[in-house]
């Protein structure tokens, strides 16, 4: 989870919160904040796959900047809309007294450890470019902060594997158009194993192979190949020899 800051359509500044996952193709933002910050949509026709295979139809993106709480960096998403992105509604929250947080340490999210909604989810397409190289690990069976440039983010297991008395958070979204075009694109550009030839194509290749030679000199010598016969031609060559 993170914290950044966010500008409506007047330059006012707003505070948003950022979900990092990349098990999701694409980044989305929340329609109750995009409606706030006054930002303009644009139409679309996405189909996105969750869980279970269910699927939900996107109709509207839009483009947000995100800026981080601590230094100078500022990011331009690419978001589809939805009605909701999705809520950290674990009923415990977070003890952080028990984590043992590094005092030096930014947190991307100062509110880590409360639960609430999420305005924007930052997908694959920027995860991966978010993430920096430092990592810190809280101990056995608790979870880790790791480096990325809108501060450290809490990530990892709490508490031990088996404990299921908690809700499970499952995000998991793919691009089925995306998929679609992908594979599309392999197929075109796929090499055909076994190519079929046509019936003019496998007579040039018999005229190439039974008339083809290589003479004395070591030049090759390939015959012209005709798809008709050149008597068809007629007397054309008393012609042409006659024209200046």
């Amino acid at each position: 989870m993170a914290r950044v800051k966010i500008h409506d359509h007047l330059g006012r500044e707003h505070y948003a919160r950022v979900l990092l996952d990349c098990g999701f193709q694409s980044s989305f933002i929340s329609l109750s904040l995009c409606k706030r910050l006054g930002l303009k949509q644009e139409n679309t026709n996405l189909s996105v796959v969750g869980i279970a295979n269910i699927t939900s139809q996107i109709k509207k993106r839009c483009q947000v900047e995100i800026k981080s709480l601590y230094k100078n960096f500022k990011l331009l998403l690419n978001c589809f809309i939805l009605p909701e992105v999705t809520n950290i509604s674990s009923s415990r929250g977070i003890h952080f007294q028990c984590l043992g947080l590094p005092k030096n340490v930014q947190l991307a999210d100062p509110d880590y450890n409360k639960p609430g909604p999420v305005d924007i989810l930052v997908g694959a397409d920027i995860f991966w470019i978010l993430l920096g190289k430092n990592r810190i690990s809280c101990g056995k069976h608790m979870p880790f902060l790791q480096e990325t440039d809108l501060g450290y983010v809490l990530a990892g297991m709490v508490g031990h594997a088996d404990d299921t008395s908690s809700n499970i958070s499952c995000h998991l979204s793919t691009n089925a158009e995306l998929q679609n075009t992908i594979s599309k694109f392999w197929e075109i550009e796929e090499i055909p194993t076994n190519k079929v030839f046509s019936e003019d194509e496998l007579k040039c290749e018999s005229i190439f192979s039974q008339t083809t030679h290589r003479d004395a000199s070591g030049r090759f010598v390939v015959t012209l190949p005709f798809k008709q016969s050149p008597n068809l031609l007629g007397s054309s060559r008393e012609q042409a020899e006659k024209r200046p």
